[in-house]
């Protein structure tokens, strides 16, 4: 008797409740995206207009400096690996790879950052619970007005 109580007391659903969490998550990425470009103006750094528009296309967003250090993720990076900005920050993104993840990716993309070349590749990563995923990454390098390499930064989607 008490459970169908409950139940009564609890409402019906309404279309907010379903529209927030899409509302709750378009304003993280609106909010990403300023930081991204501020973070950008701050190191003189002018990021293709193309690339730029197409930031909502992403699960993920990962800035490194030049020895791969995380710098900043954005919001949805937690939603994608369940790694919180705090534990994500100072560390490498191979932090993320385990033991499914191909180690002839993993030179090709090492290969590319050497020489401050793109790269697009599929590896496994592995979320916080140890669950494996594929994951798209497209990794640009980003230079500032002297054409002096700054950052990376790694564009990721759950596939």
């Amino acid at each position: 008797m008490e459970n169908i109580k409950k139940e009564q007391n609890s409402g019906p659903l309404l279309s907010w409740d379903i529209y927030f969490d899409y509302y709750n998550r378009l304003m993280k990425r609106m909010n990403d995206k300023i930081y991204l470009e501020k973070f950008l103006q701050q190191h003189y750094v002018k990021i293709p207009g193309e690339l730029m528009k197409c930031v909502n296309t992403y699960d993920a967003i990962v800035i490194t400096d030049t020895k791969q250090i995380i710098q900043w993720v954005s919001s949805g990076f937690y939603h994608m690996t369940g790694y919180t900005f705090d534990e994500a920050i100072y560390r490498k993104p191979s932090f993320l790879q385990g033991s499914k993840t191909s180690e002839t990716i993993k030179i090709r993309i090492r290969e590319a950052i050497l020489k401050s070349n793109p790269v697009s590749e599929t590896l496994v990563n592995y979320r916080k619970s140890g669950i494996e995923y594929d994951c798209q990454v497209n990794i640009e390098p980003v230079f500032d007005h002297k054409k002096d390499l700054t950052h990376f930064m790694a564009f990721e989607k759950k596939i």
